[in-house]
């Protein structure tokens, strides 16, 4: 093994050349910048860091006979905010490398206010985050001297390096003798790709704001954040239906489920024994409690209820021999409906509760809570797509007819722009799930576009919360910019 990793006076002028590449890949530029090639260092690349300020068409003013496309490298995937790559070849060691630099959808700009001009959006809204560059197969020992030439020349300029790849994405966790420097505002990542009996090298230079940091990165904060943002106007509004429903035995129920939901630890446990038998206390008084009451306090009263039950028991295990199995028992002889999922090897709550809540006060207080709730799940209660595959047709069908009716609640808009949203991705092909026949959308996609963008410029205009406003523009900006990802609102079950 050892003989495979000498080098030569050859090979070290060859990975000169080859970092003097990556500079010029990689190096600090702006729109008015020298070309990279120029660097005073072939080190610069890493010393400087990517330049998140370079756009995609300032790159492509740096590097012409670049290819845009809208596919990456594999393990460059993981980040929401894919927009472009621009790719180019290098050769080193006689041989031709792809090098791949990756852009991503930039920050919103203050006000969150999506651009009214789509000309060459991309060149000018999305930017630089990493610069990948990656090698024919081989298993040549001359591969191999070159990657412990790059590797030592590295060292030399950032010090030790860390034997991992310290990078998320697909397939990262495989490579081969991995090592990472960091420095400044970028990371460097040097290792193989190994399939059956070929090696690819791999040498990748990312930004912190990239969405390839394995730490804590600010779209990961974002999301931790606008959850605990749902989870509190969750409990606000139970906390406003069981006023609402005045039943002081299951409002007491009801509350002390929702203290614990409360405050209960990221890492707590949330059902306990006696949070179990809060559980099913409310189940039996919903049952037999309800019936007499008038429809607003009924409604709010089922609506308090589902939202408790649904955020503690909304899953629970599909055996029949342990503790939750017999949890489970308990609630269904109280009423309480699940739907077995036999492929995730468990039950889901059915929230009937909540389309009974709907149903019963469609039009008051708690009718238009159910209502936007329903909307952001589909507008299907059961689970494994028993309520069919095409939830995006109910969304817009229930959104749009009550915007119509003057519900000009911000987050109808952003479910209805969703559906859309799903509408176009299906048209385009891009659902990658391999179930949707794109043609069945395709004479839909002029119109989709142009309402999926519409009903976000009209959320963005309502949304008082900073964070769901960035949300919101950047599935916008997703929209204009042709990259979609998972669908919401097309129920797939296997």
């Amino acid at each position: 093994m050892h003989s495979l990793r000498r080098t030569s006076r050859h090979v070290e002028r060859v990975a000169t050349a080859a970092l003097l590449a990556l500079a010029a890949a990689c190096a600090r530029k702006s729109e008015s910048a020298a070309p990279a090639a120029a660097a005073s260092s072939p080190l610069d690349v890493v010393t400087r860091g990517i330049d998140s300020t370079i756009t995609l068409g300032a790159w492509l003013r740096s590097h012409p006979s670049d290819t845009v496309r809208s596919d990456e490298p594999e393990a460059a995937t993981s980040s929401g905010r894919r927009c472009r790559s621009a790719r180019g070849s290098v050769v080193i060691a006689g041989r031709t490398m792809r090098r791949s630099a990756v852009f991503y959808i930039s920050d919103p700009p203050p006000g969150e206010a999506l651009p009214a001009d789509t000309t060459r959006l991309a060149d000018r809204m999305c930017s630089l985050g990493s610069v990948w560059l990656e090698s024919s197969d081989t298993t040549s020992a001359e591969a191999l001297a070159l990657e412990d030439s790059l590797a030592r020349m590295l060292s030399d300029a950032l010090g030790a390096s860390v034997n991992s790849a310290d990078i998320s994405g697909m397939g990262t966790g495989l490579w081969t003798q991995p090592r990472t420097w960091r420095g400044g505002r970028s990371v460097v990542v040097l290792g193989g790709k190994r399939e059956r009996s070929s090696l690819t090298d791999i040498l990748v230079a990312y930004a912190h704001n990239s969405g390839l940091d394995r730490g804590v990165w600010k779209e990961d904060l974002e999301g931790d954040t606008l959850a605990a943002s749902a989870n509190a106007e969750m409990l606000a509004t139970v906390d406003s239906a069981i006023d609402r429903a005045e039943l002081p035995a299951l409002g007491k129920e009801l509350k002390l489920v929702a203290e614990r939901l409360r405050h209960a630890g990221e890492d707590d446990t949330i059902r306990t024994a006696s949070i179990d038998s809060a559980l099913v206390r409310i189940a039996l008084m919903v049952r037999d409690s309800l019936v007499s009451l008038e429809p607003a306090r009924r409604a709010a009263a089922l609506l308090a209820a589902d939202y408790i039950m649904n955020a503690t028991a909304g899953r629970l295990p599909l055996d029949s021999i342990s503790a939750g199995a017999n949890f489970y028992r308990q609630l269904s002889a109280a009423g309480v409906s699940y739907d077995d999922d036999p492929l995730g090897g468990g039950r889901e709550y059915n929230r009937q509760w909540l389309e009974a809540a709907y149903n019963t006060d469609s039009l008051g207080a708690t009718g238009r809570e159910a209502f936007v709730t329903l909307l952001s799940q589909g507008w299907a209660i059961h689970g494994t797509c028993r309520d069919g595959s095409d939830q995006f047709a109910r969304v817009i069908e229930h959104g749009e007819a009550a915007l119509r009716r003057g519900w000009n609640d911000p987050m109808i808009h952003i479910y209805v722009a969703t559906a859309y949203r799903d509408i176009v991705t299906m048209a385009l092909g891009a659902d990658e799930s391999g179930y949707v026949d794109s043609t069945r959308f395709t004479p839909q996609l002029p119109s989709a576009r142009v309402n999926a963008i519409a009903h976000y410029r009209a959320a963005l205009a309502g949304l008082a919360n900073r964070l769901d406003r960035r949300a919101a523009w950047r599935a916008g900006m997703a929209v204009l910019l042709s990259r979609l990802h998972t669908l919401r609102y097309y129920c797939i079950y296997d």
